[in-house]
């Protein structure tokens, strides 16, 4: 999730709630990773990723109306058909999630207790 000028990007949305999470990017595509760390192979994720937690996140943004495609773990990307307002809109959508999902209890600490 990257920013605009004026907008603060996806990695500091999980940060500024207190959510350990990885916003990995390559190019114009990223991934949110519910771990401290971009996974270096499969066995990594399998070990380190709340699977049903991002399953969960990703429902929720697309009720909200920003699209993300809905498996997890898959990539999301964002072209030259994308507006700032788009970008803008997105990270809003973003914030409200990850917070509700916080409020409710989704997400786990390092110490295993939830956030």
């Amino acid at each position: 999730l990257y920013a605009s000028s004026t907008s603060p990007t996806g990695q500091e949305i999980f940060r500024e709630a207190g959510v350990t999470a990885t916003v990995s990017r390559q190019g114009s595509a990223f991934c949110v990773y519910f771990m401290d760390h971009a996974p270096v192979d499969w066995h990594d994720l399998a070990e380190h990723h709340p699977f049903a937690v991002d399953a969960e996140y990703r429902r929720r943004v697309l009720r909200e109306g920003a699209y993300h495609f809905p498996a997890p773990t898959k990539q999301g990307s964002i072209s030259f058909a994308h507006s700032e307002e788009d970008v803008a809109q997105t990270l809003a959508v973003t914030r409200r999630v990850v917070q509700a999902m916080k409020d409710e209890g989704f997400f786990r600490t390092a110490e295993g207790r939830t956030a």
